[in-house]
C-alpha cells in the first residue's frame, strides 16, 4: 500500500522550511553556513514491537540528501592503502569523492582511537560515516556510544573496484531503522541502529540548500516506499517536514475509520 501524499501539500511545506532556514539564518547575520538537514518525522499509532536484529531499510530518492559542503568519513577493511589510493585515482574525476576527507581501517580506529574522548572527536569532526558492509558487524564495539548518542552511525556501503558508484549511492539513499524493543545478547544492537524505541522516528530526506522541486521529489519517493517497512501491527499516523532547530511542517494525516456498526441488532 502506498500512501496517498498530496503532492501540492509536499511543495508548500518544502518551501515553507526552506524559506523559514532562509529567514534564520538572515537573522543570525551569518554569510557562509553549513547547510541544515531536513528530515521527514514520523508518528506511529504505536511503538514499534522489534524482535531479533536491528533492522535497516534503505530508500533511494533522486536527488543527493547532503550538499557538497559536509565532510565524510570512509571506513575499511584492511589494508588502509588500497583505499586511499583507490580514492585519491578516483576523485579528480568525480568530485563527490572530494567530499570524502579521511580514510580509517578498522585497525586505524582500533589503534588510534581507543579512548572515549578520542571517540567522541572523531564523531563530532565529520557530518557523515560510511562503512565497507562487511565490516559493519564488528563496528559497534570499535566506535562507542558517541555515534549511537549523535546519530552518526556509519552507512553501509559495497566497495569493490571502485567508490564512485557506492558513494554516490549512498548520498541518494534515506534510511529507515527500528531496533528490537528489547535487545538480548543474541542480538547486539547494530552499527547502523539510529532509532530510540518509541513511536517516532526521523528520516534525513534533503538540506536546506536543495531547491523546493529537489526536496519535494525526494519526500515523494520516501512515501511510495515507506508503507512497505511499517510493521504490520502499526500505522503511519502523520508525517512532518523539520529541521534541527525549526517548527515541524505537517503534510500527512491519516483519518481514522468509523467503525462499522450493525444497524440489524
Amino acid at each position: 500500500m502506498v500512501l496517498e501524499v498530496d503532492a501540492d501539500q509536499v511543495k508548500r511545506c518544502s518551501q515553507a522550511i526552506i524559506e523559514y532556514l532562509e529567514k534564520q539564518r538572515s537573522k543570525t547575520n551569518r554569510l557562509i553556513e553549513k547547510s541544515e538537514p531536513i528530515m521527514i518525522e514520523v508518528n506511529f499509532n504505536g511503538i514499534p514491537e522489534i524482535k531479533g536484529a536491528p533492522k535497516l531499510h534503505k530508500i533511494s530518492v533522486p536527488h543527493q540528501i547532503y550538499f557538497e559542503d559536509i565532510d565524510i568519513c570512509l571506513i575499511t577493511k584492511d589494508p588502509l592503502h588500497k583505499y586511499t589510493d583507490l580514492l585519491e585515482a578516483e576523485k579528480e574525476k568525480n568530485p563527490i569523492l572530494k567530499q570524502v576527507s579521511l580514510v580509517l581501517s578498522i585497525s586505524n580506529i582500533k589503534r588510534k582511537y581507543k579512548e572515549f574522548e578520542a571517540k567522541r572527536k572523531l564523531c563530532n569532526e565529520f557530518d557523515l560515516f560510511l562503512a565497507d558492509d562487511c565490516i559493519i558487524p564488528s563496528l559497534p564495539a570499535v566506535l562507542g556510544k558517541s555515534f549511537f548518542e549523535h546519530k552518526k552511525l556509519p552507512l553501509p556501503i559495497k566497495i569493490s573496484k571502485t567508490l564512485n558508484s557506492p558513494v554516490e549511492k549512498a548520498l541518494k539513499t534515506a534510511t529507515l531503522m527500528f531496533r528490537p524493543t528489547q535487545p538480548t545478547s543474541s542480538s547486539p544492537q547494530s552499527t547502523v541502529s539510529q532509532l530510540t524505541t518509541g513511536p517516532t522516528v526521523s528520516i534525513r530526506i534533503g538540506n536546506s540548500k536543495m531547491s523546493v522541486s529537489e526536496l519535494s521529489e525526494n519526500i515523494l519517493s520516501a512515501c511510495q516506499e515507506l508503507e512497505k517497512f511499517v510493521p504490520k501491527e502499526l500505522n503511519i499516523q502523520s508525517l512532518f517536514l523539520k529541521s534541527t532547530n525549526s517548527l515541524p511542517f505537517p503534510f500527512y494525516a491519516s483519518i481514522p475509520k468509523k467503525p462499522i456498526v450493525d444497524e440489524s441488532e
